[in-house]
């Protein structure tokens, strides 16, 4: 059997080493990759890109509680990201410990940085579970999409996004058109 070394080999994280600036601190529960970029989803609900060159970018806020599963589309264009914000930031009003959370996916456009830094612009939110049954609990994402083309140009079209959950069944959406 043959050898074929396709990647150079970087440690970015060992413990009680600082070896890359600002990934020690950070507590990873998912990735991604995308053409251009890696992405790392913080446990806190923060996203963060590396690029080619090892930098880290500022952080994305995805959610304000939990990241469970993140995945690009479109050569990465379009990061899809599902996780678990409070209740109260949707709308209604609990104390945070008792708080089960509203699961969400997200979709963000990582070609337009917001104005405020981070490296992407939310484009679509949406609740994974009904609001009239018992919130379930998400543990994987995967989303394919296409574009379509207008007389503005090509525009980002979700075609279906499928969530897994801990019960062992598959969320599928079909999301709508993207627009910025």
């Amino acid at each position: 059997m043959r050898r074929l070394n396709f990647f150079d080999r970087h440690v970015v994280k060992q413990d009680g080493l600082d070896l890359h600036p600002g990934i020690q601190k950070l507590n990873v529960s998912c990735a991604c990759g995308s053409p251009e970029h890696l992405w790392l989803g913080d446990a806190k609900g923060e996203l963060r890109r590396i690029d080619r060159q090892s930098n880290l970018s500022e952080p994305l806020c995805a959610f304000d509680r939990d990241l469970l599963g993140v995945c690009a589309a479109r050569d990465g264009q379009l990061l899809f990201a599902v996780g678990c914000d409070s209740f109260g930031a949707a709308g209604g009003s609990s104390s945070a410990s008792q708080d089960p959370g509203v699961t969400k996916y997200k979709v963000f456009d990582t070609h337009q940085p917001d104005a405020n830094g981070s490296p992407a612009t939310q484009l679509l939110a949406h609740r994974v579970f009904g609001q009239r049954g018992p919130e379930g609990q998400a543990t994987c994402i995967a989303a394919s999409c296409s574009s379509s083309t207008s007389s503005a140009g090509r525009t980002p079209r979700a075609g279906v996004v499928a969530i897994g959950t801990r019960a062992g069944s598959v969320q599928l959406f079909r999301a709508q058109d993207l627009k910025q």
